[in-house]
């Protein structure tokens, strides 16, 4: 077992599914939760099909995992440009960029939200 702790295969599998949901993000960005198909992950990720299921139970964990996976790269740049703010104009502008990261995150959430709800009336 390499020196991390986590064995070659662990390794890869988690490469193999941060390549998964950037192709997911890309796709669900263009079509929606609900115009979205595991097929066309699948195809946008370089992968079979059955390959994704290997990874994810259904197209609703694929997208609830690319939310998560969002949010946690949405934080990890408000902590990053936060820290680094030194003086207050620059966490002024530091704080006027998160909230523009925030309504951007948030109006993409919201469209795929919006979309989904409409699929089931």
């Amino acid at each position: 077992m390499p020196a991390t702790g986590r064995t070659k295969q662990e390794v890869v599998s988690e490469f193999r599914s941060a390549e998964i949901l950037e192709s997911a993000r890309k796709v669900f960005a263009r079509k929606g939760f609900t115009g979205a198909t595991m097929d066309e992950i699948a195809a946008a990720a370089g992968l079979a099909k059955g390959t994704l299921y290997l990874y994810f139970k259904s197209k609703r964990d694929v997208y609830l995992k690319t939310l998560e996976r969002g949010s946690a790269e949405l934080l990890e740049h408000v902590k990053k440009n936060m820290g680094a703010a030194e003086g207050v104009r620059a966490r002024i502008r530091a704080l006027i960029t998160l909230a523009n990261w925030i309504f951007i995150f948030v109006s993409a959430f919201c469209m795929c939200c919006t979309a989904r709800l409409a699929s089931l009336t």
